[in-house]
């Protein structure tokens, strides 16, 4: 049986090995490894027996040591949306991840993509499905989809996989953490910031692409935040909704805001809770104030010719990079993250996207950027 090597946390103190605890304990090399490891099936008269030992010459496992002695691999899978030709939100993402795996490949970790359609809810279950035949020792997921992924979750809590969630948030699951930013109050950020191009009685638009808005958590509660700070603020300066379809031709959806637009001659400002502010932005005269999110390639154009006046970025790129990072944690160090860590909402206008996290972290990824 191979033996594990334990550090100590005093200086001075014995190095041992299960070997030699299992010889002071006068039990098997097994049931010392079985303690350590919490993996039970052993006495609890045995198992005090030995934590006891541990104890008192203050012994703890040394991850590194072991994860090495063992050759363990750990295989980490990804279940986010593929980007596509109209937002490259996802890279972002993807490549902090990719970046965390370079600091923790040598520790025998391994991550592999699972990507689905974000407007497919049958692609985010086919990929799971997927995933899950891998059986990997954890999981970071994008549950785009809340109802989709109500489903599915219970399955990796049923084969104690522990998995995070990053960009939506969902209540109600075993999940070890969350990476991303409060939806809810991102909205009211926007809503803040709306307000500073309203009249009295200005009205301001939300232009959703999403039919069946409930189900996509994040966008849910940007909305929610956005319109509670005008009920509660600004009474006066009424929220109006616009339907569009990205998937409709451009002269289609233009025809559609010109008639909105005449229709509603004190629209004053447009918020999109999504990523795809671009795809619109063009659309819209330059005297209604447009804010969205995300620093996409196209938003960040758009941004830089003055179409939009305020993106607000989820900080995406250290979503994936912190999230990858938090299960090597917990799977090599044992170590528990907290619930929730919230990222910045960051604030991004022309004449500081140069001095944002998009110039630290998006150079990286869009070289052309200066």
């Amino acid at each position: 049986m191979q033996q594990t090597s334990l550090a100590t946390k005093s200086i001075g103190l014995k190095k041992l090995t299960i070997k030699e605890i299992a010889r002071l304990a006068d039990v098997s090399e097994g049931t010392v490894d079985r303690v350590i490891h919490n993996r039970g099936g052993v006495s609890e008269r045995t198992r005090q027996k030995i934590q006891t030992i541990l104890d008192m010459h203050e012994f703890s496992l040394n991850p590194i040591a072991s994860a090495l002695a063992n050759s363990k691999k750990f295989a980490i899978a990804v279940l986010i949306p593929r980007k596509d030709e109209r937002s490259d939100y996802w890279e972002m993402p993807y490549q902090g991840m990719e970046q965390a795996l370079v600091r923790i490949r040598d520790f025998g970790f391994s991550v592999r993509y699972f990507l689905f359609d974000q407007f497919d809810e049958n692609s985010f279950l086919a990929s799971f499905d997927e995933m899950l035949a891998t059986a990997p020792d954890g999981v970071i997921v994008a549950p785009v989809f809340a109802s989709e992924a109500a489903q599915k979750l219970p399955l990796l809590e049923r084969k104690q996989i522990p998995y995070l969630f990053i960009d939506s948030q969902l209540a109600g699951f075993e999940s070890l953490s969350f990476v991303g930013q409060d939806s809810f109050e991102s909205g009211v950020v926007a809503a803040r910031l709306m307000s500073m191009f309203l009249s009295e009685k200005g009205k301001s638009v939300i232009l959703q692409t999403r039919r069946n808005i409930s189900n996509h958590d994040a966008i849910f509660k940007r909305i929610g935040g956005y319109q509670s700070f005008f009920v509660t603020n600004k009474p006066a300066n009424e929220v109006l909704t616009l339907m569009v379809s990205e998937t409709d031709p451009v002269e289609h959806i233009a025809a559609n805001i010109r008639a909105f637009l005449a229709e509603n001659p004190k629209v004053e400002g447009v918020f999109v809770p999504s990523s795809r502010i671009s795809t619109f932005s063009h659309l819209f005269p330059s005297t209604i104030a447009l804010i969205g999110f995300d620093t996409t390639t196209g938003n960040i154009q758009a941004l830089e010719k003055g179409e939009i006046k305020f993106l607000i970025s989820q900080k995406s790129f250290d979503q994936g990079y912190q999230a990858v990072l938090l299960l090597f944690d917990y799977l090599l160090y044992k170590k528990v993250p907290r619930r929730q860590y919230f990222c910045d909402i960051e604030i991004i206008l022309k004449e500081n996207i140069r001095y944002t996290s998009f110039a630290n972290n998006n150079s990286k990824i869009y070289p052309d950027f200066k």
